[in-house]
C-alpha cells in the first residue's frame, strides 16, 4: 500500500516540478486535500454505520473543525513521509513517474469515494 502511495506522490511531484519551481507547498496542499477527502469519507462511512447523529447534523460543517480533524493530519503525514529530510529525492530515483496517469486515477478515486460515502 505504501508503494502505491509513493508512486502517486512521485507522479504529483513530477507534475508539480514541471509547472513550478517552488513545488513543495502546492504539492503538499493538493495531496493533503485529496487525502483529507479520503479521511472524511471514512469518517462519514463510520458515522453512518453506527447510526450516530451529531448535534449539528454534520460536524465537518465547522471549517475550523474540518481543518484540524481532516486536513492537518493528512498534511503532517504527507510532510513526514515525503518532504522531511528530502526523502523525495530517494523516491524519485526508486519510482518512475507515470506522466500524470496516477494523479488522474487518484483524484477520481477520491471524488468517487466521497460521493459514494455521502449518497449511500
Amino acid at each position: 500500500m505504501l508503494k502505491v502511495y509513493y508512486r502517486i506522490c512521485i507522479d504529483f511531484i513530477d507534475k508539480a516540478k514541471q509547472n513550478n519551481r517552488n513545488w513543495k507547498f502546492p504539492f503538499l496542499m493538493y495531496i493533503s486535500a485529496f487525502f483529507s477527502l479520503i479521511i472524511l469519507s471514512i469518517y462519514i462511512i463510520f458515522v453512518k454505520s453506527i447510526n450516530y447523529v451529531p448535534e449539528n447534523n454534520y460536524p465537518a460543517s465547522d471549517k475550523l473543525y474540518a481543518i484540524f480533524v481532516f486536513f492537518i493530519p493528512a498534511l503532517l503525514i504527507n510532510y513526514f513521509l515525503i518532504i522531511y529530510k528530502n526523502k523525495y529525492k530517494i523516491l524519485l530515483e526508486v519510482y518512475k513517474p507515470s506522466g500524470g496517469k496516477l494523479i488522474i486515477r487518484f483524484v477520481f478515486f477520491c471524488i468517487a469515494l466521497m460521493l459514494l460515502s455521502i449518497f449511500l
